[in-house]
């Protein structure tokens, strides 16, 4: 058996394979690398293809409008914040979805490119990854992503539960793992049951809190030095993209000297130092910890008998050294380690999808049992008739939730009952005005109520990939509700323009009709 596990990433993205029998292994990209700059330039090139991963970097410009980057950080926007020229003078917003599905498809065509070539069997199974503090709408996007590219998706995982797979703890043992992204941050406390059962404890999470920021900060700082006027208008793809070669200079380096060009195209050299590029980040640092922190008092508070003994860091901006500083302060008994931080997420995702195919084979038999969000259900406070937020899955609860969350209504209508679901980062009944989203606001329809005041139970789930549903049994009849965003948050437009883009993708390997490839980029153009 053959499976992949992906890491899709901010700004680097990885694919391993795993195989039974082998250990597992990342596949390096054509370049030769193991990680694949998540950059699309989409001005489309002679084929009639956008182009991805380091020949989309490298042709980045300090007046580049046509490469996209970051753009898995806007996963739960319909369209990208930006517009992108994807022909001379044309510009278009583009769909996250459609980055997100450029990305997963020249990683798929790479990988299984170079299976062929060596005479090995392929695949179109995977495990993919998201952030543990990813909200519903964002999974399931990056899963139709995914599955827009070609693959089938067999299971979505948390990033820091693939990497607690990938270090391959000692059965009884308590890790922290620590795992900082280029968008995105999460700090899970995990331990290995018995057999190959991992249990997520605790999870918290910053969803703005990545290497992109310090690349931010960098960038604010050389603006400093040389006086500049700095705004955040200069933060441009290509200005974070020109800075991170610095920041990872600086991760090895005492001090890092360049050429800098401002925006008025005048040419500077600079020199920036790290204890200096160090003090003016400490607050990044410090968000960072804090979040560990929480979750540390979180596993105490649940889990008092639970022992954490070894700090794992994953995601390349965790080879930053003020960070593993911070994280032996903070947590002086506990061993701090960091192991291949570019590979560890996809290997440990690949791991698991050869757990989840191997029927039978006691070597492969892994269980997760991961956590996710809490989620509500709008009431009214029965002291002030204030609308509360009344939490039907907590943060505490597996993200596979049992027929135990059922709530009893009676029925406002013989037609219909209105319902509010919001997504909560809380466990506590918050009101909703507080800056949680509405994740499902609809009428639920009815056809065999006999009158107002009849009793209703519904039931809320969530499936193993995160994906929330509710069962509604009124008068003896039940009616099923996917809350499943593929229908109701992705428009059919994106949908096919996504399908049309992979269309491209593929057709590059024939080379041959020129007028097919000008067709099918008229048809996405518009």
């Amino acid at each position: 058996m053959t499976v992949y596990g992906i890491d899709f990433g901010t700004c680097y993205s990885c694919l391993a394979v795993a195989e039974t029998g082998r250990e597992p292994r990342v596949i390096p990209t054509a370049q030769g690398a193991n990680t694949l700059p998540s950059v699309v330039e989409f001005r489309l090139n002679r084929n009639g293809t956008p182009r991805v991963g380091s020949i989309a970097k490298n042709a980045i410009t300090p007046l580049s409008r046509n490469v996209a980057a970051f753009l898995k950080t806007e996963m739960d926007h319909e369209i990208s914040t930006l517009s992108y020229e994807i022909r001379q003078g044309e510009f278009r917003q583009i769909s996250p979805i459609e980055f997100a599905a450029c990305v997963y498809k020249e990683l798929y065509t790479q990988a299984q490119s170079q299976r062929e070539a060596n005479r090995q069997d392929t695949t179109n199974k995977v495990v993919i990854t998201v952030p543990a503090v990813c909200s519903e709408i964002q999974r399931e996007k990056t899963k139709v992503a995914a599955e827009q590219a070609g693959m089938e998706v067999i299971k979505i995982i948390n990033e820091p539960t693939a990497a607690a797979i990938s270090y391959n703890i000692a059965k009884g043992e308590t890790i922290m793992v620590f795992d900082l992204g280029g968008g995105t941050h999460d700090v899970s406390i995990v331990q290995r049951l018995s057999g190959n059962n991992y249990q997520v404890i605790v999870t918290k999470g910053d969803p703005n809190l990545g290497g992109k920021y310090w690349d931010e900060k960098l960038v604010e700082l050389t603006y400093s030095k040389l006086g500049l006027n700095f705004t955040e208008d200069v933060l441009t793809h290509a200005r974070l993209i020109e800075f991170e070669k610095h920041k990872i200079n600086l991760c090895t380096s005492d001090d890092v000297t360049f050429a800098f060009m401002d925006d008025e195209g005048i040419q500077h050299q600079v020199t920036l130092e790290l204890d200096e590029f160090e003090e003016f980040t400490e607050n990044l640092v410090e968000r960072a910890i804090s979040v560990a922190r929480n979750a540390v008092e979180d596993a105490q508070n649940y889990h008092p008998n639970v022992v954490i003994k070894r700090i794992c860091m994953s995601g390349g901006a965790c080879r930053m050294q003020a960070l593993k500083r911070a994280l032996q302060r903070a947590f002086p008994r506990k061993t701090v380690s960091l192991n291949d931080p570019d590979k560890s997420i996809a290997t440990g995702a690949a791991i698991y999808a050869l757990s989840l195919t191997e029927n039978g084979n006691a070597n492969y038999d892994i269980h997760v049992t991961e956590r996710g969000h809490a989620y509500g259900f709008k009431t009214f406070n029965s002291e002030n008739c204030m609308p509360v937020i009344e939490n039907f899955i907590n943060l505490r609860d597996p993200l596979e939730i049992t027929s135990r969350n059922i709530r009893k209504y009676m029925s406002t209508s013989s037609k219909r009952q209105r319902l509010t679901v919001y997504e909560n980062s809380e466990n506590r009944s918050v009101y909703p005005w507080t800056g949680e989203k509405p994740f499902f606001d609809g009428d639920i329809l009815f056809d065999h109520i006999r009158a107002v005041g009849s009793p209703l139970d519904i039931m809320f789930t969530r499936d193993a990939n995160g994906v929330v549903s509710i069962v509604v049994n009124a008068d003896n009849h039940k009616y099923e509700f996917s809350f499943a965003t593929t229908s109701g948050s992705i428009s059919q437009e994106i949908l096919e323009n996504t399908k049309r883009l992979m269309e491209l993708m593929e057709q590059i390997n024939f080379k041959k009709n020129g007028l097919y490839f000008s067709n099918c980029s008229r048809f996405w153009l518009n």
